[in-house]
């Protein structure tokens, strides 16, 4: 799945070819600071599939970083159903 910001929607694709979900942001409207950004990927707005954060859980979540502006994050062990609405939300953590 991959999680676009850089528009005025928040929206998610799915590549259903592959037996692993992967997700990708690319993150444009928020600060420069990415370590404190947290990213959300929710089916439904009640199931949450997959989160970006710099206190992730290895044993559910691979962290890549792309590029600037990218980050590939890849959830373990998730069956994505067909059927859903999936979203994406970004907020910066605030301690």
């Amino acid at each position: 799945m991959t999680c676009r910001f850089d528009s005025g929607q928040h929206l998610l694709t799915t590549n259903y070819l592959t037996s692993v979900p992967s997700l990708a942001s690319f993150n444009k409207i928020f600060d420069n600071n990415y370590s404190g950004n947290i990213i959300l990927f929710y089916k439904d707005d009640t199931q949450v599939i997959g989160v970006h954060t710099t206190s992730n859980d290895p044993q559910k979540y691979l962290i890549r970083r792309d590029n600037f502006f990218t980050y590939q994050l890849t959830v373990l062990n998730v069956q994505l159903e067909s059927s859903g609405l999936y979203k994406c939300q970004n907020f910066t953590a605030k301690e």
